[in-house]
């Protein structure tokens, strides 16, 4: 048999069982998922407004050094954030035909841009509360042992760190199962 008769019989193997039960659920699967991808758009955009919008009108109304650096980082952040997220989730958007195997592929896009986005967001976020505890050491009359016991420290350090660092762990899981799972669900539809 060549080549091109057994991608054809792949082929026809795929939509035989394109009808069937599982093709169904994994159809849905997908479209709930691009759904919420679309709904969680949402957060991004919120927060290049509000949190961007903020460091601008600071910096507007105290033109000084530390609220102009304050702005330029945090939209440096924001651009490097959004240029990232993109990045990883290219080719994730929908899938590529309406065959099952094409639905399947999507969805093992999906879960490998999710655990890099886990990696991703882990750097991002200790670049980001580095920068924050360098900009308030050099910039307020504060001392590191006030500043390790403020308010920002304890609610985006002591708090979020460990809840993220928590959620990474626990979503990496679920991801790799549920990557493992779509990978053997296309090997075992090969001929």
């Amino acid at each position: 048999m060549n080549a091109k008769v057994d991608i054809e019989a792949w082929r026809q193997l795929w939509q035989a069982s394109a009808d069937g039960p599982g093709a169904a659920d994994l159809r849905d699967r997908v479209a709930r998922e691009t759904r919420r991808q679309n709904i969680a758009m949402i957060g991004p955009v919120l927060v290049t407004i509000v949190i961007g919008g903020w460091t601008l009108l600071r910096a507007n109304a105290s033109p000084g050094f530390d609220n102009v650096l304050l702005a330029v980082e945090t939209w440096l952040f924001i651009a490097v954030a959004w240029l990232g997220g993109l990045w990883i989730d290219r080719g994730t958007w929908r899938p590529l035909s309406d065959s099952t195997s094409a639905f399947i592929d999507i969805s093992i896009r999906r879960c490998e841009a999710a655990l890099r986005g886990l990696k991703f967001l882990a750097v991002m976020y200790v670049v980001q509360l580095a920068f924050i505890l360098f900009w308030k050491l050099q910039f307020s009359s504060i001392g590191f042992a006030e500043l390790i016991t403020s308010w920002p420290v304890i609610v985006l350090g002591w708090i979020a760190g460990p809840a993220l660092a928590g959620f990474v762990v626990w979503y990496g899981r679920a991801k790799r199962a549920e990557l493992r799972y779509l990978l053997d669900l296309r090997r075992s539809a090969l001929p």
